[in-house]
């Protein structure tokens, strides 16, 4: 018997159900309709009452109309009392029928899912003409597809797989080269995609502490050394990149790498060939804070590129807050302000909601404290919050370089023992990482007390030894501003 709830109206709107249903194109809804409406999938007619319903709110899905009991009345009737659980099933049956529409939809969308069911259907009922057919058909939508990344290797290996299971299905005990071809594919596959989150991985445990098992990579790292796959693209462009990462004082790796990416960078799509550039550019930055000011230039070329094949933005036409703050960089390193404040303003639209606000005021304060403007670099850090660790340090690093200028001594100590303890009390972070910014905060406080017990001359000598320092030729102009002060 239905039970009648005591509970007051409850929205769904914040349901998983509506959560994916708010971020259906209007085409989707209208096919996921259909698709509702198909008997094959769906044989529930309250289902077909019970998303008509849910359409007609769309696309905000939300208000009174949303309200569970209202929802409730206009599938079964308001003669019939409210059901919490049946709608609970209700809403559960529809998700699933969801789900399933989201895997058919992706499955139309490419082709090759399509032909390997053919292929298995045609392969367990022996039938050769059709299986030939389909195969024609499969290698010829292969040869066709501009790109060589992890899947069509990928999809390569199934091909021949099939094709191979197809002659030995009908027991012919003869070599066939079909099951090399899938073994070659199989580990160009492979290698690929172990190489790349071996990429991934190393450069997460650059910046913090975590830590990840490689198993067989060394194992694969040693065959590639031995075998390189230079007529494999991917396969080349990530041994490079790793090799970039793990022996950079050599920089014929760079040079090849560059040289590999625009050869070959037509034939990845575009996600792909964005993460294969920005472990190019990430190369540059590190090499232009290590002291080589010639990677400035490496890298505005590096970005032209992006932005030339509009390569830097993703899917939903964003740009990562990371690339933003990197051109934004280049731009204040090169003393083109002009242009950086243009880039600021004209591409802050690009960036996800989540981060604009953030981004955009950090960047301009960034800005704003290289042209000398230290009372609007404040005004706008202080109204950034960022969540993301490696970002939240570069503002504080930016806020204790502004109260320095501003001669703001009480926040400027206050600030130097707070982000000190953040530093030593983050457990995220690397030790290296940290031991560079408690570093600069060590050298900016010694210059900033003047103790005569440590000369001025003694302090730079050993920010010049540092190794890693960040912001060390700042540090080393406020030095050089006090001598001359001192000499007036």
């Amino acid at each position: 018997m239905p039970f009648l709830s005591t509970k007051l109206p409850q929205k769904m709107e914040n349901s998983k159900l509506i959560l994916v249903m708010r971020n259906f194109s209007p085409k989707q809804l209208q096919n996921f309709s259909d698709f509702v409406a198909s008997p094959y999938f769906n044989k529930k007619n309250e289902l077909v009452v019970f998303y008509t319903y849910l359409l007609q709110q769309s696309p905000n899905f939300s208000g009174d109309s949303m309200q569970r009991q209202k929802v409730y009345a206009n599938v079964y009737g308001k003669d019939e009392a409210y059901n919490e659980k049946q709608l609970g099933y209700l809403m559960s049956d529809l998700f699933a029928l969801m789900e399933q529409f989201l895997v058919v939809e992706k499955n139309n969308k490419e082709n090759m899912p399509y032909y390997l069911h053919l292929f298995d259907f045609y392969l367990e009922k022996n039938l050769e003409k059709p299986f030939h057919h389909i195969l024609r058909t499969a290698q010829k939508y292969q040869e066709n597809t501009p790109f060589r990344d992890f899947m069509h290797y990928y999809n390569q290996f199934q091909l021949y797989s099939r094709e191979y299971m197809f002659f030995d299905y009908q027991r012919k005990h003869l070599f066939d080269e079909n099951l090399q071809k899938a073994l070659d594919n199989l580990d160009y596959y492979y290698l690929a995609l172990k190489l790349r989150y071996s990429c991934e991985i190393t450069n997460v445990q650059k910046m913090l502490t975590s830590q990840y098992d490689l198993k067989l990579f060394n194992e694969i790292w040693s065959y590639i050394q031995m075998y390189p796959q230079n007529d494999v693209p991917i396969v080349a462009i990530y041994t490079r990149i790793f090799y970039c990462m793990t022996d950079g004082d050599n920089e014929m790796h760079f040079e090849e790498l560059k040289q590999l990416l625009k050869d070959n960078i037509q034939l990845f799509p575009i996600e792909e060939a964005r993460s294969m550039y920005i472990y190019a550019i990430n190369y540059c930055i590190g090499k232009v804070n290590a002291g080589s000011s010639r990677y400035l230039g490496e890298m505005l070329q590096l970005y032209q590129i992006l932005l030339d094949k509009r390569i830097i933005f993703d899917n939903q036409n964003n740009i990562s807050p990371w690339t933003y703050i990197n051109l934004v960089t280049i731009g204040v390193r090169n003393q083109d302000y002009e242009w950086t404040h243009n880039f600021i303003n004209e591409y802050q639209k690009f960036l996800a909601p989540q981060f604009r606000q953030n981004a955009y005021s950090y960047n301009l304060a960034y800005l704003y404290f290289h042209q000398k403007y230290y009372d609007k670099t404040l005004s706008l850090l202080n109204e950034v919050i960022f969540d993301d660790v490696i970002y939240s340090i570069d503002s504080k690093l930016l806020l204790l370089r502004t109260y320095y200028e501003l001669g703001e001594d009480s926040a400027f100590e206050s600030l130097c023992i707070s982000f000190s303890t953040y530093l030593k009390r983050n457990k995220l972070i690397t030790n290296d990482k940290k031991n560079r910014y408690i570093q600069f905060i060590r050298f900016i406080s010694q210059i900033h007390r003047q103790n005569p017990n440590k000369p001025l001359a003694d302090i730079e000598k050993e920010i010049q030894q540092t190794k890693g320092l960040v912001n060390k030729a700042w540090l080393l102009e406020k030095i050089a501003q006090l001598k001359t002060k001192k000499r007036r």
